[in-house]
């Protein structure tokens, strides 16, 4: 992936704004972001040149946004902090855990076997992380080989992704147990362990409660307190909101004019986060503008 026409277009822009002075001032490459690489630890970092000893891997200028004219390195910096976690090379809830694995869409490889080449060594699967999608998720030792903490594991509750945690922020004592698809709540068979754990759906925690009339358990959920059946023991949860599209979040895909498309957005979720993600008409249909399309392919832009 070449940087080159990208910075053409940036001199073309530079040449607007700074003039010919500033032009003979402005640095090559100046907003270059690339991935480095030292043994199996991967990081992105503002070009043109890698740190000592670490090999330069790719080049991800168009992700950083590069033909912005004049970012500032405070600005670059909190790009690239986001970029790493868009891209889950960083894993956020266990900084120290070691990347292991996958690829970075679009670019060269950047590629070990992930979590499942650790084998049978224990202490190296607990203290490492791979790439999963667009997602850090932390390896997890289950029946005497290493895995990544995703799939049927985390629903499941056989472990929790270190790097992107569910919380009960309202009661973080309780235990998670699983996703309400496979009835964690529902599993939990005594009112003292029912009211020590939670459950989720998508990026909604929901605190157990119990139910003493039919003696069962049972989350709580949005459409439950709407209902004031209940309270959420984890808090009301925080619903996404798209600042630059007002109104309430829509499929994408169902809306079918060009002019309603630009005006929508969508709640998407992401290994149990909900993000805010701008509708975009892509000359025949409405669809959403993920990861992808803004990072890798330019054809939008997150403007919520």
């Amino acid at each position: 992936m070449t940087a080159e026409p990208r910075f053409v277009r940036c001199l073309m822009v530079a040449a607007l704004t700074l003039g010919v002075a500033g032009l003979l001032a402005w640095p090559a490459n100046a907003h270059a972001v690339i991935v480095c690489q030292k043994k199996k630890t991967v990081r992105l970092r503002p070009g043109p040149t890698c740190k000592k000893k670490e090999q330069k891997v790719a080049d991800l200028g168009i992700l950083a946004g590069a033909d912005r004219v004049g970012a500032t390195a405070g600005a670059l910096e909190a790009r690239l902090q986001t970029l790493d976690a868009v891209l889950g090379l960083q894993c956020e809830g266990a900084p120290a855990k070691t990347f292991v694995g996958t690829t970075v869409a679009g670019v060269p490889p950047v590629r070990t076997d992930g979590c499942r080449a650790l084998g049978s060594n224990q202490a190296a699967c607990e203290a490492a992380f791979e790439r999963s999608g667009h997602t850090a998720v932390s390896c997890v030792f289950y029946k005497g080989r290493c895995l990544p903490c995703g799939g049927a594991l985390l629903p499941a509750a056989v472990c929790m992704n270190a790097c992107r945690p569910f919380q009960c922020p309202g009661a973080p004592s309780r235990t998670y147990r699983g996703d309400q698809f496979f009835h964690a709540c529902e599993s939990q068979k005594s009112q003292a362990d029912c009211e020590a754990s939670f459950e989720v759906d998508g990026p909604v925690s929901s605190g157990c409660r119990w139910i003493a009339a039919q003696s069962r358990c049972q989350g709580c959920y949005p459409s439950d307190e709407d209902a004031g059946t209940c309270a959420n023991a984890c808090g009301s949860p925080s619903r996404p909101q798209c600042a630059s599209r007002p109104g309430p979040a829509t499929l994408c895909s169902s809306v079918t004019t060009q002019t309603a498309c630009e005006r929508a957005w969508e709640s998407f979720t992401d290994n149990g986060h909900a993000f805010a993600q701008p509708c975009r008409w892509n000359t025949i249909a409405c669809t959403r503008c993920d990861a992808s399309s803004e990072f890798a392919y330019r054809l939008c832009k997150n403007d919520c």
